[in-house]
């Protein structure tokens, strides 16, 4: 049975070759995980709050476009 979509998370990553941490967001669309660097340092003292506050905006922002189109322009016009 699969599993539930947790949604959008702040991971870190640090891939073979790499000499640094960075934070990235991760999420799953159609059954295929996506990433979004943010070219935040994990080794950075405030990192962390940087990165918290940035995917803030990320999903602030995501959520916004996500509610535009037909249903957003209800009570507009002759679509009333």
């Amino acid at each position: 049975m699969p599993r539930p979509n947790l949604g959008p998370k702040l991971v870190t990553l640090r891939k073979a070759g790499w000499s640094r941490t960075l934070f990235y967001i991760s999420w799953t669309e159609g059954g295929r995980t996506k990433l979004h660097g943010t070219g935040i340092d994990a080794a950075h003292p405030d990192a962390d709050t940087t990165a918290q506050a940035l995917f803030a905006d990320w999903l602030r922002e995501r959520e916004r476009t996500r509610r535009k189109g037909p249903a957003s322009l209800i009570g507009f016009g002759s679509l009333t």
